[in-house]
């Protein structure tokens, strides 16, 4: 388990990341990850599956990543639009880091594919890539930010 810390404002607030391992799988920290909300869990707290080389490799409820990059899947939000039911077309890539972060310069990061089209910061933005990237139970959270150009 790793230590990290995570600022928001003046508080600091300490995690313990922990990843239950899928299928005795195990990260190699040297490749980028993708991960997503869980979106099979009804209740509970939320749930982010991890991906490596294309298989789900361990499931946690925070994971601090960097070198972001925030991707949505157009046919499957335009799926989601029409049919009104969840899938998976939204995740983040990165990699996985056990660095303490500096966070008090964040921005919080919000998707909703009936609102927007990207992840937004704010809903005043869209978000193409960020240095950093917190994501867990009080949100996803991420600094370093760089605009993403819509055409």
């Amino acid at each position: 388990m790793d230590v990290i810390g995570l600022f928001l404002g003046h508080t600091l607030i300490l995690l313990r990341m922990k990843m239950t391992p899928f299928k005795n799988r195990k990260i190699d920290l040297k490749k980028p990850v993708r991960v997503y909300r869980n979106v099979r869990r009804i209740a509970g707290p939320t749930i982010y599956s991890v991906v490596q080389n294309g298989l789900v490799i361990g499931h946690t409820n925070k994971i601090v990543l960097r070198d972001c990059v925030f991707k949505v899947n157009e046919s499957g939000r335009n799926r989601v639009r029409k049919e009104k039911v969840k899938n998976v077309h939204a995740w983040i890539e990165g990699n996985v880091t056990r660095q303490n972060i500096d966070w008090s310069a964040a921005f919080e990061i919000k998707y909703n594919p009936y609102e927007n089209d990207h992840f937004t910061a704010g809903y005043t933005f869209y978000i193409g890539s960020a240095r950093q990237t917190w994501i867990g139970q009080q949100g996803v959270f991420a600094n370093g930010i760089v605009e993403k150009g819509i055409s």
